[in-house]
């Protein structure tokens, strides 16, 4: 299985992502919109969580479902979106 991923941030939309790849094709893009620096470092934190799903062998399905329901996003009322 070739899995790769990327993550990055865009500070002046203030959105964290990573990119997910199977074969080199993109399959997943999850983002996150932050709202202070604090909230970024954990957003880094999991975002990196669902890397490791990814690079575990995940599918694209429970990734999503993890992503879907994370409780820290919520709680800390962030906006959260796959493509």
């Amino acid at each position: 299985m070739q899995r790769d991923k990327f993550f990055g941030f865009d500070p002046t939309k203030k959105w964290a992502f990573v990119f997910l790849f199977e074969k080199n094709d993109k399959v997943l893009s999850l983002f996150v919109e932050y709202i202070t620096d604090a909230n970024l470092t954990i957003i880094k934190q999991d975002l990196a969580m669902y890397g490791l799903f990814w690079d575990s062998g995940s599918t694209i399905e429970d990734v999503i479902d993890l992503f879907n329901f994370n409780p820290t996003f919520k709680n800390l009322n962030l906006k959260a979106w796959t493509e």
